[in-house]
């Protein structure tokens, strides 16, 4: 979905196909990636991994320059969460920003025993809320979230690789 939204602004020719998972996991290699998205039973990746296969990713896709920070959550507190907001702010404010949020589901949604990665794709400031882009289409659809909620499910620990979870800041090239 990410590297999608990233080569929008590419002059793309007739026939030009957007990204699969298939054709994604296929251009970077990933094979802990493959082993832990290629079907609902797979274990997989932490946040630390997630960025080290997104830079893959864009590197593959011709977007090597575009920054992708991983901001792990030890816990909720008042600093961390006016940061968050600070960068949801600034995805707001300017093209070329993306926030991917790494989340224990039952903390965000009340429901799922999981992780979950998903983009976010608004920011409500005024409402304090965001509106998830839910990459599990299958089951879910976009939905809104309050920060608070969202940040408690962040800043919690992964059991994928045993690390905190957070979220990823993508910044793409200045064009």
């Amino acid at each position: 979905m990410l590297v999608n939204a990233a080569r929008a602004g590419f002059l793309r020719g007739a026939g030009t196909k957007l990204i699969t998972q298939s054709s994604l996991l296929d251009a970077v290699g990933g094979e802990l990636w493959r082993a832990g998205v290629e079907n609902d039973g797979g274990r997989g990746v932490g946040l630390l991994q997630l960025r080290a296969l997104l830079t893959a990713a864009f590197a593959a896709h011709d977007l090597a320059q575009t920054e992708v920070e991983a901001v792990p959550l030890m816990e909720p507190d008042p600093e961390t969460l006016a940061r968050f907001r600070a960068v949801l702010r600034a995805g707001e404010a300017g093209a070329g920003r993306f926030v991917v949020a790494n989340y224990y589901m039952a903390a965000a949604i009340g429901a799922g025993d999981y992780g979950h990665f998903s983009p976010v794709g608004a920011y409500d400031a005024v409402r304090d809320r965001v509106l998830i882009l839910d990459v599990y289409r299958v089951e879910l659809e976009p939905y809104w979230l309050p920060v608070e909620r969202l940040f408690a499910g962040m800043a919690t620990i992964s059991r994928a690789d045993g690390e905190p979870r957070g979220y990823l800041s993508v910044r793409l090239p200045a064009s």
